[in-house]
């Protein structure tokens, strides 16, 4: 099945269990109703973690649309929004009933997310992260992926400028550094929960898991946020 960036699809009723359903969703979600659990998905994570390929599977497995923040942010030729702008247009996107979201932006987060709403947080080596940000760019720049980039940098020659790459690879590699000051903002935001992936195979566990499982897979997984030494 196609999944298409911010289209509505049709939502199919979660595979629940029929006995004391309703009550693991309260223990679960504390107030959030049975139809709205696990309808409004955030997948966070450093570059490279991996965070639009799940967020695809989760749209693609659950019916639910995607929105890629990276299409939202980016404009041609890899120019930045008006951070205003920016905030609006995140805050109107999240403001729909069903989504899964790809990015991070914390600087959007205030207007981003609600009470109930699920955070999936990817959190991969940093050589492992790196060596996919290389790999990615082979390819939008010589592989013929240019799907891979933003949707309005995608015609030539609005590739990635290989002069900001330093600089997003040390974005990168400094980004494990930040993990706890992000997950300290997401509890003082509210959240006590979130599925948090350790790892790359963590991340393809889970994506076999969701597979074959659909929405009990996320049920399954969700735990207290994580704490960084």
């Amino acid at each position: 099945m196609q999944i298409h960036r911010s289209v509505g699809l049709t939502m199919p009723l979660p595979r629940m269990p029929l006995t004391h359903g309703s009550d693991r969703l309260r223990l679960l979600f504390g107030n959030v109703k049975e139809s709205q659990a696990h309808r409004r998905i955030h997948v966070l994570g450093c570059p490279g973690s991996g965070k639009t390929t799940l967020a695809y599977a989760l749209g693609e497995r659950l019916s639910l649309p995607v929105i890629d923040l990276d299409d939202v942010y980016w404009g041609r030729g890899w120019t930045q929004p008006d951070p205003d702008g920016f905030r609006a247009r995140v805050q109107e996107l999240a403001c729909q009933s069903r989504f899964v979201i790809s990015g991070n932006y914390s600087s959007a987060w205030d207007v981003r997310f609600a009470q109930g709403d699920l955070l999936i947080m990817l959190d991969v080596p940093r050589i492992e992260a790196i060596r996919r940000i290389i790999w990615r760019s082979f390819k939008t720049r010589f592989g013929g992926r240019i799907d891979l980039l933003p949707e309005a940098c995608r015609t030539r020659p609005d590739h990635e400028p290989l002069r900001d790459y330093p600089a997003f690879i040390k974005f990168t590699w400094d980004c494990a550094g930040r993990r706890q000051p992000r997950v300290d903002r997401l509890r003082n935001l509210g959240f006590d929960k979130m599925i948090y992936l350790p790892g790359a195979s963590q991340v393809a566990d889970f994506k076999a898991d969701l597979k074959e499982h659909g929405y009990e897979a996320l049920q399954g997984r969700l735990g207290p946020l994580p704490s960084f030494g």
